[in-house]
């Protein structure tokens, strides 16, 4: 694994993955909100949802964090 020396946060391999439309709805969301509440209000389902979509990206991208998934996310261009 390498790191990416900008961020020091390891470079994960992304060629395969890919998320769902929703899921790229929910990680924009997540993107530009302060919390998960206003995630979740924005995207009119309850936080809980919202959590186990995060869980599923995390899964998907093999990454621990929700900050993380967005990163990896941007820069393989899964999102914009």
């Amino acid at each position: 694994m390498n790191v990416d020396r900008r961020t020091h946060w390891p470079q994960y391999a992304m060629s395969d993955a890919t998320l769902t439309p929703r899921q790229q709805q929910v990680l924009e969301a997540v993107a530009v909100a302060d919390s998960i509440d206003v995630a979740a209000h924005r995207l009119g389902i309850a936080p809980a949802t919202l959590k186990n979509h995060l869980t599923q990206i995390h899964v998907r991208l093999g990454v621990p964090s929700t900050t993380q998934c967005v990163y990896v996310a941007m820069r393989s261009g899964l999102l914009s």
